[in-house]
């Protein structure tokens, strides 16, 4: 018996140390992969009433933007009385195509303070989709989500 605990020492010295190696190396896997992918964005800018900002700054991984079709949509729903208007859509020339937004402006009958944001990016693949919304210079929402799917996100304005 004493010459198979023996036997097992060795294996046992290398053999655990590797199999945690393997375990982090896959758990770290989608960090850092998407730490190493570059990330192409538009960002339209809408002004509020009471003199808000609101930045809408939408990315997605690089290899994918030759594959977007169309604008990408966003779709900015203020409360009632909250007036706001677009200052500029954003237009970006990449060396596949030239993409630009095309945003939206609704006011809802409701009252409250809740700007809320809607972007559709369209394209035949699926790939991940971040949307960075900034009120005034700081970012306040930043929802994640796929092409093809409406990724929302909703920001507080004082009036």
């Amino acid at each position: 018996m004493h010459n198979r605990a023996q036997a097992w020492k060795p294996l046992i010295g290398w053999a655990l140390p590797a199999a945690l190696v393997a375990v982090l190396a896959w758990l770290l896997t989608p960090v850092l992969t998407s730490a190493w992918v570059e990330w192409d964005d538009t960002d339209p800018t809408i002004t509020l009433k009471g003199g808000h900002t609101l930045s809408v700054q939408v990315a997605w991984p690089s290899p994918y933007t030759c594959t977007i079709q169309g604008p990408i949509l966003v779709q900015v729903e203020t409360p009632k009385g909250m007036k706001a208007e677009v200052v500029s859509e954003d237009v970006r020339q990449f060396p596949c195509q030239t993409l630009s937004t095309q945003t939206t402006l609704t006011e809802r009958r409701g009252g409250g303070k809740e700007v809320k944001v809607r972007v559709l990016v369209q394209a035949p693949g699926d790939f991940p989709v971040r949307v960075s919304i900034s009120l005034d210079g700081q970012v306040v929402s930043a929802p994640e989500g796929r092409s093809n799917a409406w990724v929302e996100g909703e920001v507080e304005v004082r009036r």
